[in-house]
């Protein structure tokens, strides 16, 4: 059996998502703070319900929640944030640290098992 990269996909996906979700527009949370020429304020480009993106607020509950999630996402920021890093969690546990493939022995198979290392050879 042979291990596949393809399975850092999703979780992949799902870390860009909850990144896309967290920002604030253009300018990623920097536009109150910059100044253009003589004291000009710049102002936010977002678009859409509760800021962040959209896409990414999207995507991320979808991928946390299937398609109810990508709909629920976008009532707030906060909580598509929170969609999307379930789903990141989720995927990266099922995909990266869960637990492998099931192994199987036959009946009466003798294991060797070591619990601590052996003496050391002088």
């Amino acid at each position: 059996m042979t291990n596949s990269k393809a399975r850092f996909v999703t979780p992949a996906l799902a870390i860009l998502a909850m990144r896309a979700s967290a920002e604030q527009g253009e300018g990623r949370g920097f536009e109150h703070g910059a100044t253009a020429g003589a004291g000009a304020r710049a102002t936010s480009a977002t678009v859409g319900p509760g800021g962040g993106s959209f896409l990414g607020r999207g995507l991320g509950g979808l991928i946390g929640f299937g398609l109810i999630g990508a709909g629920l996402s976008q009532i707030s920021r906060p909580i598509g944030m929170a969609m999307a890093a379930y789903g990141a969690a989720r995927s990266v546990y099922s995909n990266v640290l869960g637990p492998g493939q099931n192994v199987h022995f036959q009946a009466d198979t003798p294991i060797q098992v070591q619990l601590a290392p052996g003496p050391t050879q002088p």
